[in-house]
């Protein structure tokens, strides 16, 4: 494994630790706490039934899926980089009246830190481009699955991640679909996404990935892909210029979509 660099992800912490209050403030945590639920119909269909199962959820952040699946009758453990976000998130579960057990940890550190197996791996929406090693993350993610267990991934899809964040004008790339293994740095200043008046005042660094790349590490860990599934919406306003119909985004004025914006993934052990 390619020795990673330990200030990128201390850079993506304070980040996260940031962020953390603020997302406490624009989640609709009160909805949360009042019962309201975070997972959409694609994941409720793609799931299915989470009743008893032991679940690991990867780059919790302030923990609303976490809540969503212990809701489900999931034994939930969330994990995260971010101290502060852990923090949040317990105190939302406490709120919640549920008990999900919480761990402060970079996912390449969490086999020293972590034991057991689960039924499922669950990581959704935005946590593939805070990773440097996608090799090393599906070969954690399967030494985590009981032989039974599954892995489910939400994500972006890397093709749209290439656009400019305005497509009103068109679609103009800005990035390389093609990753060098470089991260790109997004310096302070720049709005947050789920607080749009909230100004970030820490940068932050992603690493841009293809599908090869998703695909590959998966298959070299040993993990057998079960479906993968793509979408011309999303879960997040990506662009500008797209437009909310019921749970998901779109791109203005494409009834079908132009391309995919977001794309499922799931895998067995083996």
């Amino acid at each position: 494994m390619k020795k990673r660099n330990t200030d990128h992800y201390q850079m993506n912490k304070d980040h996260w630790d940031e962020l953390a209050p603020v997302h406490r403030e624009s989640y609709g945590v009160e909805d949360i706490i009042n019962g309201a639920d975070t997972l959409d119909s694609i994941q409720n269909r793609e799931l299915g039934p989470l009743k008893g199962l032991k679940v690991l959820h990867l780059q919790c952040h302030i923990g609303t899926d976490s809540i969503s699946l212990a809701r489900r009758g999931a034994d939930v453990t969330g994990v995260d980089i971010s101290q502060e976000s852990i923090k949040v998130a317990g105190e939302i579960t406490q709120a919640c009246g549920l008990k999900i057990d919480y761990l402060v940890s970079n996912i390449y550190d969490l086999g020293e830190k972590l034991k057991g197996k689960y039924d499922l791996v669950y990581t959704t929406q935005g946590v593939l481009p805070w990773l440097g090693d996608l090799t090393k993350w599906a070969e954690l993610i399967k030494s985590f699955l009981n032989t039974e267990g599954r892995l489910y991934l939400m994500e972006t899809h890397p093709l749209a991640n290439i656009f400019q964040a305005d497509i009103n004008s068109g679609f103009t790339p800005e990035m390389n679909y093609f990753s060098n293994g470089t991260p790109k740095i997004w310096p302070a200043g720049d709005p947050d996404y789920s607080h749009p008046t909230y100004k970030v005042r820490s940068p932050s660094c992603e690493w841009q990935w293809t599908l090869d790349d998703i695909f590959n590490s998966v298959i070299a860990s040993g993990m057998r892909i079960g479906f993968f599934h793509e979408y011309p919406f999303t879960f997040y306003k990506l662009f500008d210029g797209m437009e909310k119909r019921g749970e998901y985004y779109y791109i203005k004025g494409q009834s079908d979509g132009v391309m995919p914006l977001m794309f499922t993934l799931g895998c067995s052990h083996s």
